[in-house]
């Protein structure tokens, strides 16, 4: 009887501790979090609710570890986007309940363009390691005042995000040419989340003593219908080594070199005594097309090498030369079936080049989503609005190869997508212009001589002079 009656107020006393502390558990009101960004449309991320509300968890669990304080509102983020004019102003703090002994805090989060912060930086510089990888730039400052109104502490954290390498192929979400620098987005929604909880656990760790940290976050790729998700797990996706001229990757059949020379231009003139070293047919062929009195033609030609294979060709396009293309320094390129490579002799592919072609194409990318490059479920729509943009083929290439049909098209006012296509088949979708950052192996080139003299092909210098 004794020993039950000592357990029962052992467990009363243990419950009263337990009760007192939980009452005298410092609790805080986040009065404000705002947001803006001179960059791009990143903290549009915390629009989404159940972002902004996990956030508001996960902020709560920070304050709780790291100073034993309660949010009195762990469910949801106070957002204020404010714009420019309003972030000029002297921000306002202003503790409306002074009743209740509770910690009113307001957390800011500003996002800078890194050479303009790096730039204006006392402590830092544009030439540091840090600056040069830097992305994105993310001040986070905070002010905690008492119920008088009265400011108890405040600091602020400078966070550097660099994107890391992606296994993902696509259009980062700032490399389209019609989007302004203001369209930037460094990385994902949830890898903005983590990145900001991140943030806010070192700012309010009291041992703390940093001023700037970087974190590596994936990058935010353009939502597109033509990259299929989960390409690495369908598709294998190279990554290329670029050195030069030069590209040097790896596949199932080995190691591959590849190397494509400088371009260098030659006169072909058509009247007249024809140029050794030129096939008849070409001749004939600029004639039909030559304006009389004022066209003449140049070729614009350059050494293509696979290099552990030891094999070499030589690429051949053919230009109009005239007074007006001269003078604007461009050569645009004949569209009859004219060109062709050789290697030593024999011509090993003759093709026609068509620059804007006609064609009906449903490849689009969406400008208002963002996701990681690979999954669909990580899809995020910073306006419900559509906005897309299609990627219309700029340059087509279309002849014999080795005796199998061919079509390279090259996509987008940059020329940084580029599809090949083998006897009507896709093979090979490269990322990049002139030489491919990556490529996706779509279906197996089975002869390895094919595979490598489309990418040379796609690859060529000349084309990056239309």
């Amino acid at each position: 009887m004794c020993s039950s009656r000592t357990k029962y107020f052992f467990f009363l006393l243990t419950w009263l501790l337990a009760t007192s502390h939980s009452m005298a558990q410092q609790q805080v009101v986040l009065e404000e979090f705002r947001c803006y960004s001179a960059v791009g449309p990143m903290p549009g991320y915390l629009k989404d609710v159940a972002l902004n509300q996990t956030l508001a968890r996960q902020i709560q669990q920070i304050l709780y570890q790291e100073r034993g304080w309660q949010l009195t509102d762990s469910m949801r983020l106070p957002i204020f986007f404010p714009d420019i004019n309003e972030l000029k102003k002297e921000k306002s703090l202003v503790v409306k309940d002074r009743i209740n002994p509770r910690l009113h805090l307001w957390i800011d989060l500003i996002e800078f363009v890194p050479a303009i912060f790096f730039g204006a930086s006392e402590e830092y510089s544009n030439d540091t390691i840090i600056a040069k990888r830097s992305s994105s730039v993310i001040r986070i400052s905070f002010y905690l005042l008492n119920n008088q109104n009265a400011l108890v502490e405040k600091n602020e954290l400078d966070l550097s995000l660099s994107q890391a390498e992606s296994p993902a192929m696509g259009f980062l979400f700032n490399r389209l040419p019609d989007e302004s620098p203001s369209n930037f987005v460094c990385t994902t929604a949830r890898s903005f989340r983590e990145a900001i909880a991140k943030s806010i656990q070192i700012i309010f760790d009291q041992k703390n003593n940093a001023s700037l940290i970087e974190l590596k976050v994936p990058p935010a790729f353009y939502y597109n219908n033509f990259i299929p998700q989960n390409a690495p797990q369908l598709f294998p996706i190279v990554k290329t080594e670029l050195k030069n001229n030069s590209f040097r990757f790896i596949t199932e059949k080995g190691v591959h070199l590849l190397r494509n020379g400088e371009t260098q231009v030659e006169e072909v003139w058509v009247k007249g005594k024809r140029k050794e070293g030129f096939p008849s047919y070409l001749f004939d062929s600029l004639r039909l097309i030559r304006k009389q009195g004022e066209t003449d033609f140049v070729c614009l030609q350059h050494v293509m090498r696979d290099v552990l294979n030891d094999r070499t060709y030589e690429a051949r396009f053919f230009g109009i030369s005239n007074q007006a293309t001269v003078l604007e320094g461009e050569f645009p390129l004949v569209q009859k079936r004219v060109h062709y490579l050789l290697e030593k002799t024999d011509t090993v592919a003759r093709f026609t080049i068509q620059q804007n072609p006609l064609l009906d194409e449903p490849e689009m990318i969406w400008l208002n989503r963002s996701y990681n490059g690979l999954d669909s479920a990580t899809v995020f729509n910073f306006d419900p609005v559509p906005k897309i943009a299609l990627l219309p083929t700029q340059i087509e290439l279309r002849g014999n190869l080795l005796g199998q049909n061919f079509l390279i098209r090259i996509r987008g006012s940059q020329q940084n997508w580029k599809d090949i296509w083998l006897d009507d088949q896709l093979v090979m979708r490269l990322q990049g212009k002139g030489i491919p950052d990556k490529f996706m192996i779509t279906r197996v080139v089975s002869d390895l001589r094919t595979q490598n003299l489309l990418l040379l092909l796609a690859s060529s210098p000349v084309l990056d002079l239309l």
